[in-house]
């Protein structure tokens, strides 16, 4: 609160969580989350938690750094102006503790045109792009060997998937779509 002109957000938390308790979670930038429209990912991020940029409405793209390797639920909740996603987590988790998944871009999925997977990756986790219903292609990178279920579920505009996964198997036993 008071922080009105407050239009960027660099976030080089290493290893950090905004758990309240057992299923609550604080909403870090509350009060401030409308008014960013640019959220960057430092390099050395490990852990994205919970909501992180919920309700950032002006929010337009987002990159997720090759370092990261938890990625909980919610990351881009309600932020509608979203329309571009560069994933570039090497082998990122959104598992939960007990076994469940977390739906990491959930409640901005319908407005995500254009969702890029770096050269690096070697595992995109469950339910991914799941519901993003505006994406129309994908690339599968060489270097990923491991794709879980639902990847790409709810994506009722996908029509090409290039797919240069040399060695990916879909060990979930789920299909992708």
């Amino acid at each position: 609160d008071g922080c009105t002109s407050l239009k960027e957000i660099v976030w080089n938390a290493k290893n950090c969580s905004n758990s309240a308790g057992e299923d609550q979670h604080y909403l870090v930038f509350d009060g401030v989350a409308t008014q960013i429209q640019t959220f960057t990912f430092g390099n050395q991020v490990e852990v994205i938690p919970y909501g992180l940029c919920a309700n950032m409405t002006n929010l337009v793209s987002v990159t997720i750094p090759e370092s990261v390797k938890k990625i909980s639920g919610g990351v881009i909740e309600n932020c509608y102006r979203i329309s571009s996603i560069a994933y570039n987590a090497k082998n990122a988790s959104n598992m939960t503790e007990d076994g469940q998944f977390y739906l990491i871009f959930n409640g901005a999925n319908s407005n995500v045109k254009t969702f890029t997977i770096g050269e690096n990756v070697e595992t995109l986790p469950s339910y991914l792009c799941c519901d993003m219903s505006q994406l129309t292609s994908i690339t599968i990178p060489e270097n990923v060997r491991e794709i879980l279920g639902g990847v790409f579920e709810g994506c009722s505009k996908l029509s090409n998937v290039y797919w240069n996964a040399k060695k990916a198997s879909n060990d979930a036993g789920d299909g992708y779509f």
